[in-house]
């Protein structure tokens, strides 16, 4: 049997945020959000769906979700940001493209 000071040894820290605790803010950026220039504690961040998303404190019905992207959190856009001037296609615009289309031609094998 291990002794108590063994045990109390071998506990990891707690390194979570304490609940309800926000853990920042973010500001609402997206141009056509109705909350556009608004600031939120954010409570939470998971990922729905393959989109990061935040919860965030403060609407009238209590909590709500907008994705990163449409925060002043998001990911930095290197194209946007770039000083170069923008390219007609993105790679990885083209890349999604060719995904589609393959899968629609596939989807339409199927079905006839």
């Amino acid at each position: 049997m291990a002794s108590k000071d063994r045990l109390e040894f071998r506990r990891s820290k707690v390194t979570a945020h304490v609940l309800n605790e926000p853990s920042g803010s973010v500001e609402i950026t997206h141009p056509f959000h109705p909350l556009l220039g608004k600031r939120f504690p954010i409570l939470k961040a998971r990922c729905v769906g393959g989109v990061d998303c935040l919860i965030l404190q403060g609407s009238q019905s209590g909590t709500f979700s907008v994705p990163r992207d449409w925060t002043d959190r998001a990911t930095p856009d290197e194209y946007r940001d770039a000083s170069v001037l923008p390219l007609i296609v993105r790679l990885d615009a083209l890349m999604n493209l060719a995904q589609l289309l393959n899968t629609l031609q596939n989807k339409n094998e199927i079905d006839s």
